[in-house]
């Protein structure tokens, strides 16, 4: 028996993953050495919501990281100004370590 449990959730909802992206990238802005990416994960903590959008956002060798705990298709405008109101890095919808 395997102690991780895998789900395949496939690669997501591309639009609402576009839709996010598009979001984040209209709220904070970003600059020319920036790339930000928008994926989906399953998420295995207690009382977490199955699948998780993460935001990745890279500049010069350093990344930060956001989590939102629900789907990209569930993902409202709200959600990525409330990334913004609470400082950005400090939001992750629930406890979960950064890599």
């Amino acid at each position: 028996m395997s102690m991780f449990k895998l789900r395949n959730f496939g690669t997501g909802d591309a639009a609402a993953l576009s839709r996010v992206k598009v979001w984040v990238l209209e709220q904070f802005g970003t600059t020319p050495t920036q790339v930000v990416t928008v994926t989906e994960a399953a998420c295995q903590e207690p009382g977490c919501d199955p699948r998780e959008t993460i935001i990745s956002v890279w500049d010069c060798g350093a990344r930060a990281t956001l989590k939102i705990n629900k789907a990209a298709a569930d993902v409202t405008r709200t959600d990525i100004a409330r990334l913004s109101e609470s400082g950005a890095n400090s939001y992750q919808g629930h406890d979960h370590d950064n890599c």
